[in-house]
């Protein structure tokens, strides 16, 4: 398991006992147990994300050192943003700051072969 997921894993076991402490201050405050639609409505909430937009995917593309060309934007634009984002974290580990010849061409590479 690499470093992002157990990131993630963590997040999300963070929101879930944010989750299960807003039940039950809910469940006190409202002097019984509460519905299934409220909860479900403050689930939803609470899984609410901001989307990711093209430019948080070429930000991240460029924060590890790859050069933006015209090829390479269309081709991130037309691959989904989560592709991208296993070829930038594929892209840093493999590569880091070490000096590549072709950083454009072999990022372009990584993320064909994703």
């Amino acid at each position: 398991m690499d470093y992002k997921t157990k990131s993630k894993n963590h997040q999300d076991l963070e929101l879930i006992e944010s989750i299960k402490d807003l039940l039950e201050t809910a469940t006190q405050a409202a002097g019984q147990p509460i519905g299934v639609e409220a909860v479900t409505a403050l689930i939803n909430q609470m899984y609410q994300t901001k989307p990711v937009t093209i430019g948080d995917i070429l930000d991240e593309v460029r924060n590890v050192g790859v050069p933006l060309t015209p090829g390479l934007v269309k081709k991130i634009q037309e691959t989904h943003p989560e592709i991208v984002q296993d070829a930038v974290a594929i892209y840093q580990k493999s590569y880091g700051n070490q000096s590549v010849r072709n950083p454009s061409g072999l990022f372009w590479t990584i993320l064909n072969n994703q």
